[in-house]
């Protein structure tokens, strides 16, 4: 990050702090940049930051729906004025007798805003861990959970959002950006709740959009620690998850902008981890897998989302 953004974001959070007062789009801006600090693929920490800034994030999210239910009380119409909040049409209800229950679950922790930007560095973490992570939220359970699909693309900054195939990767996006890909983390019960909660979501939109890319997300969350025979298959496989990590990003950003440059980087970089990934765990690896879906989606058209 440059001098201005860091300049900017300091400007940010003295006025949060000074105030006491966020936006949304504050809030996503904060944790943005303070996940790249301490997320332990990034930081080589173990990760215990990065748990309490997400309990931190999702304790403020509910802090701001909880002041928005209390404007919308006080409001005459029984809404804030220049609320875009919309009402869901009634065909976008879950299938299968799904229950939407709504709203963004607070974690707790707000004393974790300090905490968290402790941890620095950018160092890549390597070796033979699988990038895998849902566990036991992955699989057919975790698309029975209860849950409203519609919050997390909400929470992500897209309250509007209906088409499937965006809000698929909304919801993928915030499932790779809260670190759920990494096992490090599952030794918190509230991110193993969450991420229930963002699995749920990414299989319900994933039902609706594609027949393939439940499976295959389901084996990738599945997935348990790589065990390698040699140096050489640590090393490639190591490189192969780096290059997947490092693809799906310039996905996203493709997603967002659309720039034929950030398509061929993200590209390569699939193309590469996934030929890294099949000769050194095989070519039925999950890994490999998504990044063979990543590229089908490469050939479509960008979504041309802000932020996504």
């Amino acid at each position: 990050m440059g001098r201005e953004a860091e300049h900017d974001f300091q400007g940010l959070l003295n006025k949060i702090l000074e105030s006491g007062e966020y936006s949304e789009d504050d809030l996503r801006k904060v944790y943005r940049y303070l996940s790249k600090r301490t997320h332990p693929d990034l930081s080589g920490g173990d990760g215990s930051a990065f748990v309490r800034l997400s309990q931190f994030y999702e304790s403020a999210q509910s802090a701001l729906a909880q002041r928005a239910g209390e404007e919308a009380e006080a409001s005459p119409g029984g809404r804030p004025a220049g609320s875009q909040t919309e009402s869901r049409p009634a065909e976008q209800s879950p299938p299968g007798g799904r229950t939407q229950t709504g709203g963004a679950e607070a974690a707790g922790g707000a004393e974790a805003a300090g905490g968290a930007g402790a941890a620095g560095g950018a160092g890549a973490a390597g070796g033979a861990e699988a990038a895998g992570g849902a566990g036991a939220a992955g699989g057919a359970g975790a698309a029975a959970l209860q849950v409203d699909p519609f919050a997390l693309i909400a929470e992500a900054g897209f309250p509007r959002l209906r088409e499937p195939r965006a809000c698929l990767y909304v919801a993928l996006r915030q499932y790779f950006l809260m670190g759920l890909y990494n096992r490090r983390l599952y030794t918190s019960a509230t991110v193993r709740r969450r991420a229930e909660r963002v699995t749920a979501t990414v299989l319900y939109w994933a039902e609706l959009y594609s027949n393939v890319f439940g499976g295959v997300f389901q084996a990738f969350t599945g997935m348990e620690f790589q065990s390698l025979r040699t140096s050489q298959q640590v090393r490639n496989y190591g490189y192969g998850r780096r290059l997947f990590l490092d693809g799906q990003r310039d996905f996203f950003q493709y997603q967002a902008g659309g720039r034929a440059g950030t398509r061929s980087m993200a590209a390569e970089k699939l193309t590469l981890a996934r030929i890294a990934v099949s000769r050194s765990a095989g070519r039925s690896h999950p890994m490999a897998g998504m990044a063979a879906w990543f590229l089908v989606e490469l050939a479509k058209p960008p979504l041309m989302i802000r932020d996504i």
